[in-house]
């Protein structure tokens, strides 16, 4: 049995509930049309968008990369699946086959060279290790340059920002609980 494909979960969602794309739209605050190409998966969703859509029907944000066989334990890089930032900076990677019912959620990050600044925060507890590049990190007034082997430990419901200064391309590893809706 294949596991179903982003936009096929969220029409599922839609239509379970016995909604219009007029309803979502007004509720996410989205055209019907765009959501209609989502649907169709002729337009790929956004982080922002995917995160509005999973607080408005309730579900995690890794609902929409949950495959359908729960007791995947291994999930092969050539398997995952890669989310775009609104603006294009940063590329995610859930590395969980099923967040169903788990208490921490793990992603592969690519920020891409010379992002300026991301600012952000959510609830709970974050890890991240860098593997590749400098990342520039900004967390209750001090600054720090993390290189590839550094990592950082912080209660993410604080604020916190961070960058890519240069060049190249940075990878960075994070694990935070409970999940990101």
């Amino acid at each position: 049995m294949s596991h179903e494909l982003l936009h096929q979960k969220i029409k599922s969602l839609r239509k379970e509930r016995n909604l219009h794309l007029k309803d979502v739209g007004s509720g996410v605050g989205l055209s019907a049309s765009y959501l209609s190409q989502i649907e169709t998966g002729k337009v790929e969703p956004t982080i922002s968008t995917l995160r509005k859509l999973a607080q408005f029907y309730g579900v995690s944000i890794v609902y929409f990369f949950e495959t359908e066989i729960s007791q995947d334990v291994v999930v092969r890089k050539a398997d995952r699946k890669q989310l775009w930032h609104d603006d294009k900076c940063m590329v995610y990677e859930p590395l969980q086959g099923s967040a169903k019912d788990k208490i921490m959620q793990a992603t592969y990050i690519k920020i891409l060279p010379e992002m300026d600044t991301f600012f952000s925060s959510h609830p709970g507890e974050e890890f991240m290790i860098v593997v590749k590049g400098l990342l520039r990190f900004k967390y209750e007034d001090v600054t720090y340059d993390l290189y590839p082997g550094d990592s950082i430990y912080y209660n993410a419901s604080r604020p916190f920002i961070f960058s890519n200064p240069l060049k190249q391309e940075i990878e960075v590893l994070t694990v935070c609980s409970p999940p990101v809706p």
